[in-house]
């Protein structure tokens, strides 16, 4: 069996696969000091490690020193200029973000089509996907912005009257026109992000010159397709864990190759 882990900017996910090509049950933990002793007890089933880090440096490491109690190899995902048919465009390839290649990777594998990729957590990711008449892939850019809790929290942190140090954070509805402010702080945060979906949507549209599929990924997913507009939710998918699915698929690649 091999261990697939993608430590992100709040959490930290791995899942142990063998032969299939559905994801198991993944186990998710906050990125705490006793993560690494969760994981460990699977790591030591394991032949191959393979980790996406998004984390920094230091949080690698950590975890790195803490593998080599375990006989398995580990294999720390760096993003390329080609992989699985897909073409990275990127100014500079190597600097788009792990995270995001692996989930194209595994977004590529799931849509037929043209597509936007969303992944919704700490920030939010809009990566656009042209697949060409002979099934190749290309992405060719994509933007971020803050998370929906950031975008709150700037809010709280940065305004006298806005705060919620006081009280805790109460997270309000979407409203047509708040009439309070928990509602008016998080009808603002979701109306930018479903207002920049909808805008990317519609450029990727353009340059592909057919409606493309939107995946959503992340914690805030959910929430988002509750509050998607009629004309774009035909088009959604919502497909959780993508980088680990990115995983995966590397690992069958390695594992198919040998």
């Amino acid at each position: 069996m091999n261990l697939l882990i993608d430590i992100g900017n709040t959490r930290t996910k791995w899942v142990l696969v063998n032969d299939g090509d559905s994801l198991p049950e993944v186990s998710v933990y906050f990125n705490r000091d006793d993560v690494i002793l969760q994981l460990l007890e699977q790591a030591k089933c394991a032949q191959k490690i393979f980790i996406s880090n998004v984390a920094g440096e230091a949080a690698l490491q950590k975890m790195l020193d803490a593998l080599v109690a375990t006989r398995a190899s580990v294999h720390c995902v760096k993003t390329s200029v080609e992989l699985d048919g897909v073409h990275n465009s990127y100014e500079a390839p190597q600097r788009l973000g792990v995270d995001r290649w692996l989930a194209l990777i595994a977004a590529n594998q799931i849509a037929q089509t043209h597509c936007l990729v969303v992944s919704m957590g700490t920030a939010i990711t809009m990566d656009a996907l042209i697949k060409d008449n002979n099934a190749r892939a290309s992405f060719i850019g994509g933007t971020i912005m803050p998370g929906m809790r950031m975008m709150q929290d700037a809010l709280s942190h940065h305004t006298a009257d806005l705060s919620f140090t006081h009280g805790g954070f109460t997270q309000g509805d979407l409203q047509k026109f708040p009439k309070n402010t928990q509602d008016a702080i998080f009808s603002g945060c979701i109306n930018s992000v479903i207002g920049a979906i909808q805008l990317q949507w519609q450029r990727l549209k353009n340059v592909a010159q057919t409606p493309p599929a939107l995946l959503l990924s992340g914690g805030d997913a959910d929430l988002l397709v509750k509050n998607l507009s009629g004309d774009l939710l035909s088009y959604v998918n919502i497909v959780d864990n993508l980088v680990l699915r990115g995983l995966m698929r590397l690992e069958r690649l390695e594992r198919d190759s040998a």
